[in-house]
């Protein structure tokens, strides 16, 4: 009945377009352009903690050798933070070093391999989210997303003229919504690993 009723109200409204404009009859539609941009590459957060510096020196060692074996370059990572700091139980005194990386790679994947790699190994934390880092110029072309959405609204326009047994003709009018052509590159990484680009428009195509 739920699906009765939506269509109903579905047809009403085409129906409710197909009226007078300008001195014709026209039907109006909303398109929309739609372009998924991926990731170019993604970090991952390491930190290695222990009660001795040379602990951590020799960690980071271990780190670095495992990058190199998996053909990453050591430039890929970078030493974010350097901590040292003791504390007390009782009249025992106790150190902790700490150190974190930001690691710099392509496939997300690798974040895994590092976490199994190291999962006995008590000094490693790796974090369990990245960061994903697009680059700022790969903003989809604003022309292009007008293109699909006019191309989108026309398609409809024709599904919908050839139900009300007419034929579609020229554009009488565009009107782009609110929520088109949105910015996404205001910072320099983000939490999702795709960002969709989207274009609205209003079109009113005459019927004859």
């Amino acid at each position: 009945m739920k699906n009765f009723l939506l269509s109903f109200v579905c047809l009403a409204s085409f129906l409710s377009s197909y009226a007078q404009y300008t001195g014709a009859r026209y039907v109006e539609v909303v398109g929309v352009g739609e372009v998924t941009l991926e990731a170019d590459s993604v970090i991952i957060y390491i930190t290695l903690e222990a009660d001795k510096e040379a602990d951590v020196v020799a960690a980071e060692k271990r780190l670095k050798e495992y990058l190199t074996l998996n053909k990453i370059s050591l430039s890929a990572l970078e030493n974010t933070y350097d901590d040292f700091y003791t504390y007390y139980e009782g009249k025992k005194e106790f150190s902790t070093y700490i150190r974190d990386y930001a690691l710099t790679v392509k496939d997300e994947s690798f974040e895994d391999d590092l976490y199994n790699h190291f999962y006995d190994d008590a000094i490693f934390y790796v974090a369990d989210y990245v960061d994903y880092i697009y680059d700022e110029n790969d903003g989809v072309d604003e022309s292009k997303l007008v293109e699909a959405a006019v191309a989108d609204a026309k398609m409809k326009a024709e599904k919908l003229a050839k139900l009300l047994g007419a034929n579609l003709g020229k554009v009488l009018y565009v009107v782009q919504e609110d929520n088109s052509a949105e910015e996404y590159f205001e910072e320099d990484y983000y939490y999702y690993d795709e960002i969709v680009e989207q274009y609205t428009i209003r079109v009113a195509f005459e019927l004859y």
